[in-house]
Formats: structure tokens, sequence, C-alpha cells
């Protein structure tokens, strides 16, 4: 992943952090290493593959506006669109629109 990074002139407000290596290399670990690197007031994550809503970050930034100081995270909603190569890939849909729809709002 790294190697492909250098291919790309990123904007001067992108930093690019390397997580160091241990046993396990999961989402979390790194976005648990790279939070302590975070200087804005707002944290964002996306999946590599990911095709956020072009409005995705204004409609959190109401969200925010509109709790109150007890509000940490505002997750967006997901599909899964790669839905014909397997039975496993058929199958997400039906839990994103589980989760979001329904055990989510329930919270």
């Amino acid at each position: 992943m790294l190697a492909a990074m250098v291919k790309y002139t990123l904007p001067q407000y992108f930093e690019v952090l390397k997580v160091p290596h241990s046993l396990l290399k999961t989402k979390a670990k790194s976005c648990n290493y790279a939070m302590s690197f975070a200087r804005g007031k707002y944290s964002v994550v996306y999946d590599v593959d990911d095709k956020p809503d072009p409005l995705q970050l204004e409609k959190a930034l109401i969200e925010f506006g509109q709790g109150d100081n007890k509000l940490a995270c505002v997750q967006a909603r997901l599909n899964y669109y790669s839905c014909h190569h397997s039975f496993l890939t058929k199958y997400f849909p039906m839990k994103y629109v589980n989760w979001f729809q329904y055990l989510l709002p329930g919270f």
C-alpha cells in the first residue's frame, strides 16, 4: 500500500503515516495508531474502496451540530454493491440493510 502511495502527489494537508509492524494488521489497529496524530476537531475514516455520498461530510457536520456534547461518532449508512461474485458477497447487502435500517436506529 505504501508503495502505491508514493506514486501520487498528495496535497500538503495530507500526511502519510506508516503503522509500525506488529502481528495484527487490522484497520482498527491502524486507526488507533493514527488517532494520536489527529489535529482537527473531527476525524473521518474511509476504506480505500468506499464511494461516499458527495454530501456525506456536510451531513455529518449537521448531525454533530444538532447533537449534544455526548455525541462522539456519526456512522454513515453503508451498502455493498459487489453482490454477483459469491454467496458471501450476496449476503453483505442483507447484513447492511439489517444493521443500518433496523438495529442501529433502535440503539
